[in-house]
């Protein structure tokens, strides 16, 4: 039976798909795959660890280069830590940074050793010994007389607030505590007047030993 000109059409119609399909550059029309949002897979950035919370202080610092003696050094305590730290120029640092070198009783060999403190006035040597405990006194109840053998030596304010005026003009330009008394009268008349010195045991904290005069005048 002959072949119908629709059937003869739709037979070459299914031949030249056929060749297509074979053809390297065929390509089937299917819809490309739905991408999914790009923030869901996205994974959350982690939250930043909290600061370490802080206690602010002021700490009682040696100053002996200085005609106070003493100053206040901002601080700050971190949580869960042991260390305090100094904050000089807005950066945290360690507080025998902030100080520098001073000298306290522990590095002197007459006060390892139990001894007195031998000072010179006028001609004379006077002593101070040992006397009770270690205590914390506040700054503004000291005065600072100069330093003997580079230890930093106070006496209470009150010992020597006649010649405040004096002492700090003097300890502008000198600190040696023998030098200070030979060149002033008015302070040596003072300085025998004074029964107990107090020298520092840290470099911070205002913790001093007081010295209790031990020779009769």
């Amino acid at each position: 039976m002959s072949s119908t000109p629709h059937a003869l059409r739709m037979t070459a119609l299914a031949a030249a798909l056929v060749v297509a399909a074979c053809s390297p550059t065929f390509k089937p029309a299917y819809p490309e795959p739905a991408q999914p949002a790009a923030n869901a897979e996205a994974k959350a950035a982690p939250a930043p660890s909290p600061e370490p919370a802080v206690d602010r202080l002021e700490i009682c610092a040696l100053a002996p280069a200085t005609p106070a003696g003493l100053r206040s050094l901002p601080a700050v305590h971190v949580h869960g830590t042991a260390d305090t730290l100094a904050v000089v120029d807005g950066r945290r640092v360690p507080l025998s940074e902030a100080v520098g070198p001073v000298t306290v009783a522990g590095d002197k060999a007459w006060f390892t050793a139990g001894r007195t403190l031998d000072i010179p006035v006028g001609g004379r040597t006077v002593h101070y010994g040992l006397y009770d405990r270690g205590r914390i006194i506040d700054a503004a109840d000291l005065a600072y007389l100069g330093t003997s053998g580079g230890l930093p030596i106070y006496v209470a304010a009150t010992d020597v607030e006649k010649v405040r005026d004096e002492l700090a003009r003097r300890l502008a330009s000198g600190h040696d505590l023998a030098t200070l008394l030979a060149a002033s009268p008015s302070l040596r008349a003072a300085f025998r007047q004074v029964q107990v010195l107090y020298v520092p045991l840290r470099a911070t904290g205002c913790i001093f030993q007081p010295l209790l005069r031990t020779d009769l005048r």
